[in-house]
């Protein structure tokens, strides 16, 4: 398999996230779901969601998979353990932020974006886990794909700049 420059890779997470911007900010909640369901309505929400799942991460990585050798090399696979930790440590203050911050009135304008009178188990576990999925996507796709495949040719602050 010929592995293709770092740069595709990049142009491609691109190319996918205009995509998912234009398909959720102007073709879809400007069409169909402003008609019949609402931009605030948990089917819209679970839609985009869904849709970053598929463009965020899905594409891209069969893209990777299939154009890059030995890519999941660049996500610090190799050694887990380590990425874990730092990962939980930092974690912990931002789970701190977030309580002190997330009832502010400001934040209450944009959040939830599930507009719903009641909330009940099912919807806070839709809405957990198309988050998390969501998450995990975008951070594939910026970070995996846009970061790391330009650190593996460039050096740090160019890659940092450009992501």
């Amino acid at each position: 398999m010929q592995t293709l420059a770092p740069e595709t890779g990049f142009l491609f997470a691109g190319i996918c996230y205009i995509g998912w911007w234009v398909l959720c900010g102007k073709v879809i909640s400007n069409g169909w779901f402003s008609t019949r369901a609402g931009k605030g309505s948990l089917r819209f929400v679970l839609f985009k969601r869904s849709l970053a799942v598929l463009l965020f991460f899905l594409l891209p990585w069969l893209f990777l998979h299939f154009t890059h050798q030995n890519f999941l090399d660049w996500f610090s696979l190799r050694n887990a353990h380590n990425t874990a930790i730092v990962s939980v440590a930092l974690s912990i203050p931002l789970i701190i932020i977030s309580l002190i911050t997330g009832r502010r009135p400001e934040n209450l304008q944009l959040y939830p974006e599930i507009r719903m009178e009641q909330w009940n188990g099912k919807l806070v576990l839709l809405s957990a886990l198309s988050w998390i999925a969501y998450l995990f996507a975008y951070e594939f796709l910026f970070r995996g794909c846009m970061f790391f495949l330009l650190l593996s040719k460039y050096n740090l602050p160019l890659a940092l700049t450009v992501n």
